[in-house]
């Protein structure tokens, strides 16, 4: 009988771990197969699908949607009609947050003014654009020197070990 405690408690152990699991799921997936509760009453919510929720969100939330920077997802609680909205940021996006409006909107081009070399520095024209504000900001950036080339990358002519062979295989004789 002791090995079943102890089987039972393994068995507990093992389905409290997978319910952990599945709750942090949740968190980074933004609920697509829980349900999620509402805060106020505790009925089940709805997420609207994305043609319906644009009526929910405001012009730069509609702008980091149609970047793809940042994916809103909104709930409806079908009872006391309230709205919870879950903002999950793209992983890898070109787009940064910008300052002036706060929105995941700016992107940046880089030019070349002067190159590098391994023996001065070199400057470069960073252009910021923000797709949601349009506040546009150009600096200059210097560019560090170049690394002197490692002493271990293969010369550019190529050559085998050594050894000899006389052409018949493994040995020269049979």
């Amino acid at each position: 009988m002791a090995g079943l405690g102890i089987l039972a408690t393994l068995f507990g152990g093992a389905l409290w771990l997978i319910h952990k699991f599945l709750r942090m799921l949740w968190w980074f997936t933004g609920s697509r197969w829980f349900t999620r509760k509402c805060g106020s009453c505790g009925s089940t919510m709805q997420q609207l699908a994305e043609a319906a929720d644009d009526a929910h969100l405001n012009p730069a939330q509609l702008t980091e949607e149609r970047l793809g920077s940042v994916d809103h997802r909104v709930f409806l609680c079908p009872r006391c009609s309230r709205v919870e909205q879950i903002a999950r940021r793209a992983w890898f996006t070109r787009y940064s947050d910008c300052s002036a409006c706060h929105s995941r909107a700016l992107s940046s081009v880089s030019r070349t003014l002067t190159a590098a070399t391994r023996y001065s520095t070199g400057l470069a024209e960073v252009t910021e654009t923000c797709q949601n504000c349009n506040k546009v900001r150009t600096e200059n950036r210097v560019l560090p020197v170049l690394p002197p080339p490692s002493s271990s990358s293969s010369s550019s002519g190529s050559s085998y070990g050594g050894g000899r062979s006389s052409g018949g295989g493994a040995s020269g004789r049979w």
